[in-house]
């Protein structure tokens, strides 16, 4: 998709929306054959692409694409008319380019929860560094738990995206 060849051929895609807690992750880990970040409340709160392939390793390569910036407002009030058609992710601002960021690569499928569960804290703290939350690199990842990262990021949600490419047999 990213290098435009969906145009000559036709790639299988699957989409998943739904309400809050009604199973989206748990239904995409039964499909990918991996364990997606799940539970009770709001887990996932930022878009994943999930990517598969065929290899006679598994491995899963974890990137962030970030095409907004958050800028929220001074007084932290966020309206209802702040959302428009052209600006339909406020206070998340879209940025001239996408930035794709590297985060980590695994070989190790009981690796894939926590390392997902960084990713999604990174692009959440849009200011910080990616590099801080990756797991492994001394950053916060080791210095504080995932459950309080989790709970003190600088955004809610986002339309950024945490990308998965996954090979296996």
């Amino acid at each position: 998709q990213q290098l435009g060849v969906s145009h000559d051929v036709q790639l299988p895609e699957l989409v998943l929306v739904g309400d809050q807690s009604t199973g989206k992750s748990s239904h995409m880990s039964g499909l990918a054959n991996l364990d997606l970040p799940r539970s009770e409340g709001t887990c996932t709160r930022c878009p994943l692409h999930i990517r598969v392939s065929r290899n006679s390793d598994w491995s899963c390569r974890v990137w962030l694409r970030k095409e907004y910036t958050y800028q929220p407002p001074e007084d932290g009030c966020i309206n209802e008319t702040d959302v428009t058609d052209e600006d339909p992710f406020f206070p998340w601002i879209k940025m001239p380019t996408t930035s794709i960021l590297e985060f980590k690569t695994m070989h190790d499928k009981n690796d894939i929860e926590d390392v997902l569960r960084w990713a999604q804290i990174a692009i959440l703290n849009d200011g910080r560094p990616h590099g801080l939350f990756i797991p492994g690199s001394g950053g916060v990842a080791v210095n504080m738990s995932i459950d309080r990262a989790a709970e003190e990021t600088t955004a809610k949600f986002s339309p950024n995206v945490v990308a998965l490419e996954i090979k296996g047999p």
